[in-house]
């Protein structure tokens, strides 16, 4: 029973993250993340799953971070991927759009959200954990765009 302006926000928020990612690669040519983003995922990684244990009752919270920490760790071990620099790079450009979208959509509200199952930490009306639920959409759409371009 999710309204349509949710449904919708599923198919446009990752499209518009693959054009701004593109639009990225194309205009910023030197991958400027490239030398450090080991180093995020490594940290990004230990703050979701110390993050998700010490929160693993409050569901969305621990679901969010654990599924994150978990692809990230794919991209770091399994698929090496030398694209994660420039994902980053997107990902802060992307939040932009993204919670000003959320911000909409949580402030009508169109979408509410259960406090007793995240941190209860807001961004404006945005739940915290939502920043990194973007993260994951986002790279998991990045990922199956990066793999369909390298097939082709």
């Amino acid at each position: 029973n999710l309204p349509l302006e949710e449904w919708l926000f599923f198919i446009v928020i990752p499209f518009s993250c693959v054009f701004i990612y593109e639009v990225m690669n194309y205009f910023v040519k030197k991958d400027i993340l490239q030398q450090y983003h080991k180093w995020i995922s490594i940290a990004l990684i230990l703050f979701l799953l110390t993050t998700a244990i010490m929160n693993s009752h409050k569901l969305y919270t621990f679901f969010t971070f654990i599924f994150l920490a978990l692809f990230l760790l794919i991209h770091l071990l399994v698929f090496r991927s030398n694209y994660m620099g420039r994902f980053y790079l997107t990902w802060l450009v992307c939040m932009v759009p993204f919670l000003l979208v959320n911000g909409v959509l949580t402030a009508m509200p169109v979408v509410i959200y259960n406090d007793a199952q995240n941190l209860g930490i807001r961004i404006y009306t945005i739940p915290f954990e939502d920043v990194f639920y973007g993260m994951l959409n986002i790279l998991q759409v990045i990922t199956i765009y990066e793999w369909l371009k390298n097939k082709a």
